[in-house]
Parts: structure tokens; sequence; C-alpha cells
């Protein structure tokens, strides 16, 4: 399984498959290419790149602080 794949699915299980897309701007643009780099485990890629949280409404996870829009969704494996 690939890195990318192992994240997301722990991000999903860690946040009870509750997740935020935030699209993001051109001008955030390369603060969010920097967040995808190698960090330590723990270490808030984030807070490394200068971007903050905000909390989401409708959702656990929060999101990025001054972007809009976001996404909320939940995710499921069930089928309808």
């Amino acid at each position: 399984m690939s890195k990318a794949k192992r994240f997301a699915r722990s991000k999903l299980n860690n946040e009870g498959g509750e997740f935020v897309i935030n699209m993001v701007t051109e001008d955030l643009a390369q603060q969010m290419v920097q967040t995808s780099f190698e960090y330590t485990h723990g270490e808030n890629e984030l807070s490394a790149v200068g971007l903050t949280t905000s909390p989401s409404v409708k959702v656990g996870p929060p999101r990025i602080g001054f972007i809009y829009p976001q996404i909320t969704r939940i995710y499921s494996d069930e089928v309808l």
C-alpha cells in the first residue's frame, strides 16, 4: 500500500471517517505543497509551514483557518 493511502486511511480512522477538503487559493499554494513533505511522526505540518486551523461547524476535524470554501464530509463504507 502506498504511503498516501496509508496516511489517508490513518487520518480517516483517527477522525471517525470525517474530513475537510480545503479549497486552496493560489497565494497559499506553495505552503500547501510544503505540507506534503516528509515530517517526523507527531510534527504538525500545518504549523511547520505557518498555517493555522479553526474549528469546523459540521464535522470534528478542523479546517485550515482562513480558507474558504471548504467541503466537509463523513466517510462511510456502507453501500446504500
